[in-house]
């Protein structure tokens, strides 16, 4: 393939998603070596991606990407309101097409989003191969929701453009929806989930910590499970003292009570710095989101704490289950909250620092599954299976 791709974030601000913009930017520079990129974005959202790719060790095809700014929605903006400020991202980026383009990436989609770029890619002459990346909008297609003319279930039951496809983050995710909706299902490809890793390798005295930490990654909330966080961290360290309890990121609103047990707290979104070295500090990540809620969405904490080279405690969820089976002993799987409580319990009292470096060291191997690098492919497969009728 050569001549110029297009990837377009539609809908984040600032560093919502830079990491794995910048990841998937990373994938597609490597998948297509002669290729020149245009990424468009919010002026915030650019310099977020920016500022991850400088993390890594890829300026060397940065001189094939061009950056360019667009009009986004508003955060908050929903319903028929969103839907002209849709229309107006959409006509930017399709008006960029010309017969150089090979493909188009959309980072990521909302349900009106779609809407509007299934209507504009049936009514334009000139078709492309268009890639949608659906997050956490996809859960609701799963679910029993009111009909609204703009939501996710009646997009995806518009007319289907040849050109398009959609990307399940990790076959976990794809399996579950073409259970629940096989005929939506069949316009999506798997692609496991980019990242760029913020560790390369084992740090200094792995086995030795003192505390045993326990961190939370992410935005506290009671519906991402750091309610039973700040209850595991309240009934722990009264057994066991010697563990600390860490937040790493920031909380809605604060508690007085889980200040006191959890430290970190606060509303301020943590810098970039402050982030990596709490995380850093961790020795194991605690995962206690509801394993129901979003079946259809790739774990961030997850990710994360590879990322960080961290075994994880976690709440089974498809989506972790598929990828501890596939990398070995990275972690704890727990069925319940009690089982999480006395896997924490276990660890505080009596630390098994010999299976801890191996896990590490499990971490470090299988992660690569998530790698730019082995990813390549995977994308060029997906983008050479799209048919395009009607020219493009």
């Amino acid at each position: 393939m050569s001549g110029l791709i297009i990837l377009c974030e539609p809908q984040c601000w600032g560093f919502e998603h830079a990491q794995f913009n910048a990841a998937l930017l990373c994938t597609v520079l490597l998948a297509y070596p002669d290729v020149r990129v245009l990424f468009l974005g919010e002026p915030g959202h650019l310099e977020h991606v920016q500022a991850a790719l400088a993390r890594t060790f890829r300026a060397e095809m940065m001189w094939r990407v061009t950056w360019k700014e667009i009009t986004i929605p508003p955060r908050r903006l929903g319903g028929w309101k969103r839907l002209s400020s849709e229309v107006e991202w959409c006509r930017q980026v399709l008006g960029l097409i010309s017969r150089q383009t090979s493909c188009l990436f959309l980072c990521s989609i909302t349900d009106t989003g779609l809407l509007v770029l299934k209507l504009m890619l049936l009514l334009q002459k000139t078709a492309v191969r268009t890639i949608a990346v659906p997050h956490a909008v996809l859960n609701v297609v799963i679910r029993k929701s009111p009909f609204r003319p703009w939501n996710l279930h009646s997009a995806l039951r518009l007319p289907h453009p040849s050109q398009l496809r959609y990307i399940a983050l990790g076959q976990p995710i794809y399996h579950v929806l073409a259970e629940a909706q096989p005929r939506i299902a069949r316009h999506f490809c798997v692609l496991d989930h980019p990242y760029l890793w913020a560790v390369s390798d084992l740090e200094t005295n792995v086995a030795s910590p003192d505390p045993v930490r326990f961190g939370f990654l992410g935005v506290g909330s009671g519906r991402d499970g750091f309610d039973a966080f700040c209850r595991l961290a309240s009934e722990v360290h009264f057994q066991v003292p010697r563990t600390e309890f860490v937040l790493v990121g920031h909380v809605e609103q604060t508690d007085p009570v889980a200040s006191h047990i959890v430290r970190g707290i606060s509303t301020i979104p943590l810098s970039a710095a402050e982030y990596e070295a709490r995380a850093r500090s961790l020795t194991y990540v605690v995962w206690l989101r509801n394993v129901q809620e979003r079946p259809l969405q790739a774990s961030a904490t997850f990710l994360d704490a590879l990322s960080y080279v961290k075994p994880g405690i976690f709440l089974k969820n498809p989506f972790i289950e598929y990828y501890f089976k596939r990398m070995g002993d990275i972690g704890y799987l727990c069925d319940s909250y009690e089982e999480i409580r006395d896997t924490v319990l276990a660890l505080g009292m009596d630390f098994p620092a010999q299976r801890y470096e191996q896990q590490c060291e499990n971490i470090l191997h299988g992660r690569a599954i998530f790698e730019p690098q082995t990813l390549a492919l995977q994308l060029q497969a997906i983008v050479e299976s799209i048919i395009v009728s009607g020219g493009g």
